[in-house]
């Protein structure tokens, strides 16, 4: 099957630019910072009946 094209934008409004998306410089958090996210993410996630290990 054909990829379906782009809708057409409306008049009188603009795409946002590309550069937008661009990655980022990294925030700098630490292995620890990091690891208590994905805890609370996890712990968070079990409570709404979704059993998850963010790797």
């Amino acid at each position: 099957s054909r990829p379906t094209p782009a809708p057409k934008p409306r008049r009188g409004y603009q795409l946002p630019p590309l550069d937008l998306l661009s990655l980022g410089g990294g925030a700098g958090q630490s292995k620890r910072a990091l690891d208590d996210t994905a805890r609370e993410l996890e712990d968070t996630l079990v409570q709404h009946g979704v059993d998850a290990k963010l790797t």
